[in-house]
């Protein structure tokens, strides 16, 4: 339970959230600012490889082009800017959107990023296909 401090700085915290011009990728998947921890799995590996889709901070070549890391950020298969959107719900030729999508259906979702990132049944499908792509163990 918060307390009277606790609810005016998550209040000032949310002000500034909503206000701040960083940190863009998140934000869409994190309306609402809370202390509670937003993902935990048993398996680290798993952890690790959502909570970096959604920082926006992972191997897909958008962001390793922002880090002078790839030549152009665009996806190998269809040559659009590699995004985790792109990545997740948009690529025709990903086996990892085309099996977020068919759970996305499955359980009667909406493919949008924000719910595919926040809702945890669809986390080990993603990392399922993340281990082979990233080669994480």
């Amino acid at each position: 339970m918060y307390t009277l401090i606790d609810n005016y700085i998550i209040s000032k915290w949310q002000q500034n959230w909503d206000n701040d011009n960083t940190g863009s990728q998140y934000r869409s998947i994190v309306k609402s600012l809370s202390t509670r921890i937003k993902y935990l799995h048993m398996s680290r590996h798993q952890e690790v490889a959502i909570t970096r889709l959604r920082l926006g901070k992972c191997q897909l070549n958008a962001y390793l082009r922002q880090i002078g890391k790839h030549p152009d950020g665009l996806c190998i298969a269809c040559s659009k800017p590699e995004t985790i959107s792109h990545f997740l719900i948009e690529c025709p030729n990903n086996v990892v959107c085309s099996a977020v999508l068919a759970a996305c259906s499955k359980f009667n979702l909406n493919s949008a990023p924000d719910i595919v990132l926040s809702d945890s049944r669809l986390h080990s499908v993603i990392t399922h296909y993340l281990i082979e792509k990233f080669n994480f163990q």
